[in-house]
């Protein structure tokens, strides 16, 4: 039976996720089909066990590729730092061949309005604090050349210039 879907992918250590969808023939949510991403692809299968898949929803092939757009416009995934979406769905990929068209301002304030970006609870902050601490860390033991502490302070300046900058955006509304 032919039941093209909506998928995401969760990291369940880091909370990070991915959001695919499925039309080919024969597709089903059953089917053990990872995902198409180069990068995401390797990571859930070199560890199985530290990934859910979840169906996000069936339907027509036309409305799945839509909504799996959709939800990566409206949630910037491209922009997300928890997701491993490389795209918005917003013109820059293809689906045999057919560009996906733009959506109306409309339609992206209703998704925004549906779709609330998941902030993490303190029990969920707590949980990554305790399973990234110590050696369990991926970065323990690494060494950082001067250069690359260099980066990274210059990108932690530009972050907090950022932030003051869009506070004070708000204050002036």
């Amino acid at each position: 039976m032919h039941q093209p879907y909506v998928y995401k992918w969760t990291h369940l250590p880091t909370l990070k996720w991915y959001v695919g969808s499925r039309t080919r023939k024969g597709c089903h949510p059953d089917e053990k089909y990872i995902c198409s991403s180069r990068y995401v692809k390797p990571l859930i299968e070199a560890n199985p066990g530290e990934w859910q898949k979840t169906i996000v929803a069936t339907g027509s092939p036309g409305e799945i590729r839509s909504l799996e757009a959709d939800i990566l416009y409206t949630t910037d995934a491209r922009n997300e730092s928890r997701s491993y979406n490389l795209h918005n769905g917003d013109g820059k990929f293809t689906t045999a061949g057919k560009k996906m068209p733009p959506r109306s301002k409309e339609t992206v304030e209703k998704i925004r309005s549906k779709l609330k970006l998941q902030t993490l609870s303190k029990e969920q902050r707590q949980h990554l604090s305790e399973v990234n601490r110590g050696e369990k860390n991926p970065n323990w033991g690494l060494k950082r050349s001067a250069e690359t502490k260099q980066k990274q302070a210059e990108a932690r300046s530009l972050w907090w210039a950022n932030k003051k900058l869009k506070e004070e955006q708000i204050l002036c509304l």
